[in-house]
């Protein structure tokens, strides 16, 4: 009898959280229930290519760059001009909630070494990165927008078909249906070739 599929190990780690701890990861997704919700993911795109590309500390001169070469190649991508980076970037570093660092999907440090001038410094020159905990919910976001219902309902049908091929296989192999038994083997040798040949999702044949 097969066992019944529990919580991952994951989902049982999130059991032992108290409700404070549990409220700080809960707020790393505050970011999608905006109303500029895009923008701020198309931010936080940004600081993931330049994160890619080994830039870890990035100013808002350098999210605006990534941005403007996004825009290039997609027409969604929002124009830097049209955004207060700053405030974005504030809003995703937890300004508003100094001191709880569970919630913050970036950190924020000053860059002295920016601040030529004290009238510079009291300007504030910071960098921005991804914290660990904003990484993994920032991607748990584009995880979610990148799947596509129809190919995971596609799996699920081809699924199906097996097990309903193997099911009449042991049938015929019980009658000794020599002919059925045949035209089984080849239905799931050739289904089983084409699950090896196309990434597991792909509507492609």
């Amino acid at each position: 009898m097969a066992e019944r599929e529990g919580p991952s190990d994951t989902a049982l780690t999130s059991f032992d959280l108290d409700s404070l701890a549990v409220g700080d990861r809960l707020r790393l997704f505050n970011f999608t229930q905006r109303d500029d919700s895009k923008a701020y993911l198309w931010v936080l795109r940004a600081m993931n290519v330049l994160r890619s590309v080994h830039q870890v500390q990035v100013h808002t001169a350098d999210v605006a760059r990534a941005l403007t070469q996004h825009g290039e190649t997609c027409a969604d991508v929002p124009a830097p001009g049209d955004l207060n980076l700053r405030n974005m970037l504030d809003v995703l570093s937890g300004e508003q909630d100094r001191g709880r660092e569970g919630g913050k999907v970036l950190h924020q440090v000053e860059d002295a070494s920016r601040a030529g001038a004290l009238a510079a410094y009291r300007n504030r020159q910071s960098v921005y990165q991804f914290t660990e905990i904003g990484y993994r919910a920032y991607t748990a976001v584009e995880a979610v927008i990148g799947v596509r219902v129809e190919d995971a309902n596609l799996s699920r049908l081809v699924f199906a078909d097996i097990l309903a091929d193997l099911t009449a296989l042991a049938t015929a192999n019980r009658s000794a249906d020599r002919e059925e038994i045949y035209r089984k083997l080849s239905r799931l040798d050739a289904v089983l070739e084409d699950m090896t040949s196309v990434p597991l999702g792909s509507t492609s044949r």
